[in-house]
């Protein structure tokens, strides 16, 4: 095959395909080496089931692994052992290798993409037709051709939501390609164009098999022959990736043409021709093209471009004689910022209300759209046309209802970082409980591996020893959801706190030997434990009524039972959400009077709420603390109530828990682990039309119920406020997926771990966590015990009045103290310093003195 340069470009002397220079650009080596290694890495792991008919095929996608990573160790030490280096050629050298064991490593994928993709390519056309205005029809086509492109296995991003999806398809991916303007749009100058000009000839060099292909170019290709232009697709020559290939290319064509006279015709009559690009990998070389093809191309006045390898890695700035689209979807964070874009799409999650404004009787134009969103801001959005107000609206709407956790911005991210260790992992049981375990009393149990005995439990179970798996898989069925009574704490002083959800006693007064067990285990001979509900008794006994209640007494001798009225919090039926919307559209509302302002924050009860939680947790930390004896907490589900009460309370007892590292250990076991559902509460926020009875703002509870510690303490926190916002933030909307899901079995099902960065990993790295430790930190190792006093409580103004009222002078007089303190600290390091050299200077002259006494005497 004779090779030539591309006839159509501009300034071919000057061309060079490659964007980045990865020889001479260290920060983007620095990137590209380590995320081309774990791209390589990971084909190890499906190699096997992407080539089934060889049996080495695991053991082959290792040596190749090894190859590669040979090559990145030896350029580490020299960037020109491999020259020109790019992300161009190290693709290229990694498909050599795989070609050496595999005919077509990706074949059976791409197969079955493109089986699929043909069932739907006739709805698609359809589709198409049914848009009568010629600009709409064209901006689809481009939509659908970009939303194509997202189906790219070479992307991490896209190959982690293809792993863990069997669903995800074009109208998903259309969803996560971010409202126009897009980061270089030039479709609608490319319609105008089609307006006034039909294109002779163009040519289209195209990326991926399966959605990308046929239901993504082939539309759009259908549409311009329509036209009368002739199109000459043009496909690698050998396998890359999940790229469709030339040969793949004609048997494609021709599977579609039997659902298309448009395509069966133009493959007949010549209009549509399809040849080879001559390249061996996903990016393309435009000086080193078949003859055949640059012939083809001298007579095209238009050029396509198609996906990241061919438009972005390579020909970003390449010039050309005739008219050109480059048509690809950024599926790489790192790359987007550094050409500043964006990857896939805005992160949505964080607008919980749209709403439209448009002047009656005004269609033709634009109109303002504000967007509430769960961090307190709102965004006015002014937009000056129709068309692009209309298509804004409906991307943000449909982007901030996605209905599958997977298809979430985390899914996405990649930390452009290193991670210096991995969150998902950190606060595991067996090393939270490990001064616990390694006595006499506790074990761990592995009885709910599969989460068949409760399914919002975690896996791993803290038990008393004296208590089998049999026990408790038998005492599950008597409480609500299976949650057994379980560690929760352990005071310094041997006693515990255990959490459950309510016995199922119903009216009949049903009782369990195995739940009674669990509970004697723990009990002291002649001290009575206390079991702590936190419904009130009218509460409980309604729900005694509906098959649950409260444990009955002649069954738990060695218990006494306390109410707390934290009704509203337990039945978790909207009043609290309501609540905290209340307290909030007062913060915003600057128009009104200091006593409207009072009766405003008193009516919305979240200060109620607040000092019911401290109240409760504090006489659970007495009973542990003062009285020395264990307690139970549970109220109906134990979901949220339960959670909020053993949380604060060992915020209140365990200096460990007011530390950076034991808080998160601490949300971590008795948030995450103890199966608060986040995706369900935190759903919606305080501005949403769409309230439910299952959603209310139980975790920010606990995180403002810190921060009343914290400003009755403020010397006994490792970390600052800032730090509680950023949780707060985080377990709204987030890159990470800390928060997704709401227990840890469906975590395990997404494949959090796998798929996602942890927040944690992120909140740890030391340029981050800086930010936000509490220069005024005294370790204190005592018991800290607030006031629950009204007048003791305060508003989070740092939270809830941040876009209302300046922080500018707190900042400033923060970072006065902030600066004093750390002065401080400096004059007693140098105080520390200059009393050593005095004390090696007052040594220096004793021995001077003796060595001069000595000398004395020997001399008389």
């Amino acid at each position: 095959m004779t090779n030539r340069v591309c006839p159509l470009l501009k300034n071919p002397e000057q061309y060079t395909p490659d964007l980045q220079d990865l020889a001479r650009n260290e920060l983007a080596r620095n990137y590209w080496l380590p995320t081309l290694e774990r791209t390589v890495g990971n084909f190890v792991e499906k190699a096997q089931s992407l080539n089934p008919d060889n049996p080495k095929a695991t053991e082959h996608a290792k040596q190749c692994l090894q190859k590669f990573h040979n090559l990145i160790e030896k350029i580490k030490l020299e960037p020109r052992t491999l020259v020109p280096l790019s992300v161009r050629t190290l693709l290229e050298f990694n498909e050599e290798n795989l070609r050496v064991h595999f005919k077509d490593a990706w074949q059976t994928q791409k197969d079955t993409e493109s089986e699929q993709a043909l069932s739907q390519f006739s709805h698609r056309i359809s589709e198409i037709d049914s848009i009568s205005d010629f600009h709409e029809k064209w901006v689809e086509l481009a939509k659908g051709l970009l939303a194509g492109n997202v189906f790219d296995w070479g992307s991490a991003a896209v190959a982690n939501i293809l792993d863990s999806s069997s669903i995800f398809g074009l109208s998903h991916a259309m969803e996560t390609i971010e409202a126009r303007p897009w980061f270089i749009d030039d479709v609608d100058v490319f319609i105008q164009r089609l307006y006034s000009h039909n294109f002779n000839s163009a040519v289209i060099f195209v990326d991926n098999a399966g959605m990308d292909f046929i239901l993504g170019i082939l539309p759009f290709v259908r549409e311009l022959l329509t036209r009368g232009t002739r199109v000459i697709l043009s496909a690698n020559s050998y396998p890359s990736l999940n790229d469709v290939t030339y040969k793949e290319l004609n048997r494609y064509c021709r599977s579609a043409a039997k659902q298309c006279n448009i395509l069966k015709n133009a493959i007949n009559n010549g209009q549509l021709l399809t040849l080879e690009n001559g390249q061996k990998g996903p990016c393309l070389d435009l000086k080193n093209l078949p003859s055949e093809l640059c012939d083809l191309m001298a007579e095209s006045d238009l050029i396509i471009l198609e996906g990241m390898g061919r438009s972005i890695h390579t020909n970003l700035n390449t010039e050309f004689t005739v008219d050109s689209l480059r048509m690809a979807v950024l599926k790489n964070e790192w790359l987007a910022k550094s050409l500043g874009a964006h990857q896939f799409s805005l992160l949505i999650q964080a607008i919980d209300s749209i709403e439209k404004k448009q002047p009656p009787g005004s269609s033709q134009n634009g109109g303002t759209i504000v967007l509430k969103c769960k961090d307190f801001r709102q965004l006015q959005l002014d937009i000056p046309t129709s068309y692009d107000f209309h298509n804004v609206y409906t991307s943000i709407e449909r982007l901030s209802n996605l209905d599958r956790a997977e298809l979430s911005y985390p899914f996405f991210y990649r930390p452009m970082y290193p991670l210096l260790e991995d969150g998902h992992t950190l606060f595991r049981p067996e090393t939270e409980f490990a001064k616990l375990l390694a006595t006499d009393q506790w074990r761990i149990s592995h009885v709910n591996r599969n989460y068949s005995v409760c399914k919002s439990y975690s896996s791993v179970w803290i038990v008393h020893k004296s208590v089998d798996d049999n026990t408790l898989m038998a005492a599950a069925s008597y409480r609500e959801g299976g949650r057994i009574p379980l560690l929760s704490y352990r005071h310094d002083n041997g006693t515990v706190l255990l959490r459950s959800s309510q016995p199922l006693v119903g009216n009949s007064g049903k009782r369990s030997r195995p739940d009674e067990k669990i509970l004697d285990a723990v009990a002291v001979k002649d001290k009575k434990g206390f079991i702590f509900d936190t419904r009130s008794t009218g509460l409980a006994g309604h729900c005694k009524g509906k098959g649950g209640g409260t444990e009955p007494d002649m069954h738990y001798a060695q218990w006494q039972k306390i109410h707390k009225n934290l009704d509203k919090l337990v039945k978790c039926d909207g009043s609290v959400q309501d609540h905290f919307s209340k307290l909030i559209e007062a913060c915003h509302d600057t128009s009104i009077s200091t006593d409207k302002w009072l009766q405003r924050l008193e009516n919305c009860h979240w200060l109620t709420h607040i000092q019911s939680v401290l109240s409760a947790a504090c006489l659970v930390a007495q009973c542990l603390d003062k009285d020395e004896s264990n307690v139970l907490v549970h109220g109906s589900s134990g979901l949220d109530a339960t959670l909020l009460v053993t949380s604060v309370t060992q915020v209140v007892l365990n200096p460990d828990c007011r530390t950076v590292r034991g808080l998160q250990a601490l949300i971590e076991r008795e948030w995450l682990q103890a199966g608060h559902p986040f995706q369900l509460r935190n759903a919606r926020f305080c501005y949403s039309n769409a309230k439910a009875k299952n959603q209310q703002p139980t975790f920010l509870l606990f995180l403002d119920c810190i921060h009343q510690l914290h400003y009755q303490f403020p010397y006994s926190f490792e970390f600052t406020t800032q730090m509680l916002i950023l949780i707060f933030e985080n377990s709204y909307f987030s890159n990470f997926g800390t928060f997704i899901g709401n227990n840890e079995q469906e975590r395990q099902e997404m494949r959090l771990a796998e798929t996602t960065t942890s927040f944690w990993s992120y909140l740890n790295r030391p340029d981050v966590i800086t930010n936000f430790l509490n220069p005024m930190y005294e370790p204190n190792k005592a018991a800290i015990w607030p006031s629950i006093a009204p007048v003791s409580l305060v508003l989070w103004r740092e939270l809830y009045l941040r876009w209302v009222i300046d922080p500018k002078h707190q900042r400033t007089a923060a970072q006065k103290a902030d600066d004093l303190i750390q002065n401080d600290k400096n004059l007693r390091t140098k105080a520390i310093r200059m009393r050593k050299q005095l004390m090696d200077l007052q040594k220096e002259l004793q021995t001077l003195t003796a060595d001069s006494e000595c000398e004395i005497l020997h001399e008389s």
